[in-house]
């Protein structure tokens, strides 16, 4: 596919398209890659040492990686956000090539291990990394696979190296469950994992023992293991895929023979094929299915030097939508591509033709491009069938459906027609056709519009030219129109003619139902058009809750008809139609009615937890029994009591009951009220009323040593507050404060009491609070709890002591690194002649001499010094002695030559560093004189074990 530098560790996705998308290592650099239309398209993803990419696409297409950054040094994020790439470290740990999986809103998943032998999971949620550990053992996870069940949780396959074994794990929702898969010797790497729809897992793997390719898969009680490959030595740089009956295929790499193999089993058994044998390839394979069950691997070519994509091609589907079209001498035909086109561009189409079935024969033979194809060698009145089939480099796929059409032309309207109304019938006449197409017209076919409805067949005439329609109502307007037809099919309808039938009266008009002292009254205006003959009557019919109408009453004289006999609750329906002495004309209606009754339920009730109180609202009910809502009332019950009347409101369908206390729970019940009395209650709502909690107890931080990037971090933890609100506490709010600037919402934390905050910088000054967040909202914020980011300064440099005849005289450096804050005090020891060392005195952090006026000769001091900054005291200096000796001057004479007291003081006047080194060197002892014992580093440093170390 193209040449690059080294590649390795290569992974393939496909998009909703089937096109793959790779993403592969390759000289210290991260490489993205992806087929369009326009060939293969590769971008620069990141630099300096980066490596082991794991790759997987949203649902809009977009490349979510996670790799190592520096020589397995941080695992890192990265994704593009439409624009470029963003970064994001996942952990700052040195750890084993990582695994990537995305939920269903685009989160990443991934897993992964660090060297220090701990496997971990983490996932990005609201912009926050999550991360927990699953396994603590040396050298585990070095290959690990990640996959996500149909629920969104995680499960992992991986590498045991202390013991050999494949392992799996997998989150149940409350915690990790693990498992042995694979113990038989050195087994589990290079572990492939994936789900079937029923999410059951399946692991392809390599037994390095055998040096062998093998398969496991749960089957509901235990693992079944197989080995799928034993020829040679393969089965490394394994990737499995399923396909949509749950399938396995693999990709691998077979080292005997420097292949790339690929294994699927058929529902019986194992095949295995070699796709590509050309020198020394198939190293890290990555394999996918597309939707028609293609594979898809990307892999390295070591003798190449190359990243190579194989896929497997098939023949394509039959051509889709095959239709013709016929006319005088020709028949078009037209058709769509297919719906798979096998991996590879349609090269043409072959079309069939014949004149008696099953005898075919090809017609000719179109570009890959054409759609159409017009066949003009036709006769008028033969029969055709024809089908296409598609050809790509595969060969030719299958014939598409075949269809049948008679050849020749469609014949003409008839030249007029005539139609004659009488009492119930419509009587019909037309002439010939003008063309018939080339084919004699085998019939004609009667259409009828009634009224304004839709046109429909009537009937189809043989034989003649005319037709009697009895099936008609008087008074009521038809349209009629005629068409021909021959062998080919029907030709275009003649223009409508229209004809009204004598008719029975039309409907009553503005017919009304309304609620009436003695039950229902209907009213009603006579009809529109009485049928040519006056109204002598109306009949008026009745249908009880939508079921059929019957016959209920007739009406002679009168525009009015009153039901007594009715319930209320009952829907009632009624039509009434008018009688002329044609007979009974079409009703008018229905109009529905029904006698109010008390209305139902409340809708959607629900309860709002305020800060003293509880707020109910509710929806007006779905029905309100056939006359407005006056009111509401509402019932509670205490703690499982008895349901009490609460309040009665007019329409406002809102309500805040004051009267509450915390921890205690509620039921509530709401009716409606109408003028006809009081419904049903709704179904009841609950709530446990809380206040917000208290603050977090015990805010402690504490400054810890972190990874190059982040050199340090605060660990922050605390206790729950001890009163919750009586609402569970739902998380925490962490707020931070740097010196001079504002405190701002650092995070919020779920389901823990403790955080990391890596974003801190050395001689920073941090202040944090924590609050708690329960279902009532955020309690009180903790008192702050002060961080300093930094260190105790190193020990002083070059200490040296010049004893003179009352004094001794300590000079000294500073330390060579400070801790991050400026030095603010020395800090001054001694010891006489191996007693214990005691603080004599102090200076401050701009001071580097003192002067040890409380000595007495002939006595040996030893001397140390240390620094302090604001986070604490350092470490001491390096011992130095020094001792006045009785009635004399100068420097340790007692103990040194003259000739060596003479090239010390000549050094230390010029080179201090370098006096220093000779005169440790060759005396063994310091400045200040040298009792023939040596030298002790005395080390006073605050760390976390708080003692004085020697």
């Amino acid at each position: 596919m193209e040449y690059v530098e080294s590649p390795w560790y290569t992974s393939l996705a496909l998009d909703h398209d089937g096109m793959p998308h790779i993403c592969y290592s390759s000289g210290g650099a991260i490489k993205y890659v992806r087929l369009t239309e326009d060939g293969w398209s590769r971008e620069y993803i990141q630099y300096s040492f980066c490596h082991a990419p794991s790759m997987a696409l949203d649902r809009n297409g977009s490349p979510h990686i996670v790799y190592l950054d520096g020589m397995y040094t941080n695992t890192v994020y990265t994704t593009w956000n439409g624009t470029g790439w963003t970064y994001d470290a996942v952990d700052l740990l040195n750890g084993w090539p990582p695994s990537i999986e995305l939920d269903t809103a685009g989160n990443p998943h991934v897993c992964y291990a660090i060297f220090e032998g701990v496997l971990k999971y983490a996932v990005k949620r609201g912009g926050v990394w999550r991360v927990e550990a699953i396994e603590t053992l040396p050298e585990i996870g070095r290959y690990v696979s990640l996959a996500l069940d149909s629920r969104e949780r995680p499960h992992i396959g991986y590498y045991d190296k202390e013991n050999g074994d494949l392992k799996y794990a997998w989150w149940n929702g409350t915690s990790w469950v693990k498992m042995n898969v694979d113990t038989a010797g050195d087994v589990g790497l290079f572990v492939s994992l994936a789900l079937d729809s029923n999410d059951i897992p399946h692991m392809s793997y390599y037994d390095a023992t055998n040096k062998e390719l093998r398969y496991a898969r749960w089957n509901g009680s235990g693992w079944v293991r197989e080995s799928v490959d034993t020829d040679g030595d393969v089965g490394l740089y394994t990737s499995l895929a399923l396909d949509s009956r749950g399938n396995p295929h693999i990709s691998y790499y077979d080292k005997g023979n420097g292949d790339l193999k690929y294994a699927r089993w058929n529902g019986s058994g194992w095949e295995t094929v070699r796709v590509d044998t050309a020198g020394d390839t198939g190293l890290s394979t990555s394999l996918q299915l597309d939707s028609h069950g293609c594979a898809h691997i990307s892999y390295v070519s070591a003798t190449a030097k190359r990243l190579r994509y194989a896929r497997t091609i098939t023949l394509p589907t039959e051509p889709q939508n095959l239709s013709v079209r016929v006319g005088d001498g020709f028949v078009l035909l037209n058709w769509t591509p297919p719906f798979y086109n096998g991996g590879e561009r349609i090269c043409n189409y072959t079309i069939y033709r014949s004149e008696v079935e099953g005898e075919e024969r090809v017609l000719t033979i179109v570009d890959g491009n054409t759609l159409t194809y017009n066949d003009t060698e036709v006769e008028n009145g033969v029969e055709y069938r024809y089908c296409v089939s598609a050809v790509n480099r595969a060969g030719e796929g299958p014939r598409s459906e075949e269809v049948s059409v008679l050849a020749g032309g469609l014949p003409g309207e008839p030249g007029w027609i005539e139609v004659r109304g009488g009492d119930g019938y419509v009587f019909l006449e037309w002439g010939e056709v003008e063309y018939d197409g080339g084919l004699p017209v085998e019939s004609y076919r009667v259409y009828r519009r009634e009224g304004g409805g839709e046109v429909e067949l009537l009937v189809e005439v043989e034989g003649e030219r005319r037709y009697n329609d009895t099936d008609v109502e008087n008074g009521v307007e038809y349209s009629y129109s005629v068409s021909a037809v021959n062998g080919i099919g029907e030709g275009p309808r003649s223009e409508e003619v229209s004809v009204t039938p004598l008719a029975a009266p039309s409907s009553p008009r503005e017919l009304k139902a309304f609620e009436s002292g003695e039950g229902v009254l209907l009213l009603w205006s006579p009809p529109e058009y009485n049928g040519g003959a006056p109204v002598v009557g109306y009949r008026v019919y009745r249908s009880l809750q939508g079921g059929d109408f019957m016959l209920y009453s007739e009406v002679v004289g009168e525009l009015r008809f009153t039901d007594s006999d009715v319930i209320r609750g009952i829907v009632y329906s009624y039509m009434v139609s008018a009688v002329n002495i044609v007979g009974e004309g079409v009703p008018a209606g229905p109009v529905t009615i029904r006698l109010p009754t008390p209305p139902a339920p409340p809708r959607n009730a629900t309860v709002q937890i305020l800060s003293d109180s509880l707020c109910l609202r509710w929806e007006e009910p779905e029905d309100d029994g056939g006359a407005d809502v006056i009111g509401y009332t509402i019932y509670r019950s205490v703690d499982g009591g008895p349901l009490e009347l609460l309040a009665s409101l007019g329409l406002k369908r809102e309500y805040i009951d004051g009267d509450v206390q915390p921890g205690v729970r509620y039921l509530y019940r709401i009716s409606a009220t109408n003028r006809v009395g009081e419904g049903p209650p709704s179904d009841p709502v609950r709530a446990l009323f809380a206040y917000p909690p208290s603050r977090p107890e015990n805010l402690r931080g504490k400054v810890m040593k972190g990874a190059p990037l982040h050199p340090f971090y605060v660990s922050l933890s605390w206790e729950k507050p001890e009163a919750d609100g009586g609402s569970p506490v739902e998380f925490y709010r962490v707020y931070r404060m740097e010196e001079g600037e504002g405190e701002h919402l650092l995070t919020e934390v779920h389901g823990a009491t403790h955080l990391i905050d890596y974003n801190v910088t050395v001689g920073g000054i941090y202040h944090y609070r924590v609050s708690a967040v329960n279902i009532a909202g955020e309690g009180e914020i903790s008192p702050a709890v002060v961080v300093l980011v930094g260190e105790v300064p190193g020990p002083p440099r070059y200490l040296i002591t010049i004893p003179g005849s009352d004094k001794i005289v300590l000079e000294w450096y500073p330390p060579e690194y400070d801790g991050g804050f400026p030095v603010v005090e020395y800090c001054i020891y001694r010891a006489a002649e191996r007693g214990p060392a005691e603080l004599i005195g102090t200076v401050e952090g701009d001071v580097r001499i003192f002067e040890d006026m409380e000595v007495s000769p002939g006595t040996l001091y030893y001397y140390w010094v240390s620094a302090v900054n604001a986070v604490g005291e350092g470490n001491m200096s390096v011992e130095r002695t020094a001792m006045i000796r009785q009635g004399a001057e100068g420097v340790g004479a007692a103990h040194m030559p003259w000739q060596w007291i003479l090239v010390t003081a000549l050094l230390a006047i010029s080179l201090v560093p370098i006096g220093l080194f000779l005169y440790r060197r060759f005396m063994g002892g310091g400045l200040g004189g040298n009792t023939g014992e040596g030298e002790r580093d005395v080390h006073s440093h605050q760390d976390e074990y708080g003692k004085l170390q020697k």
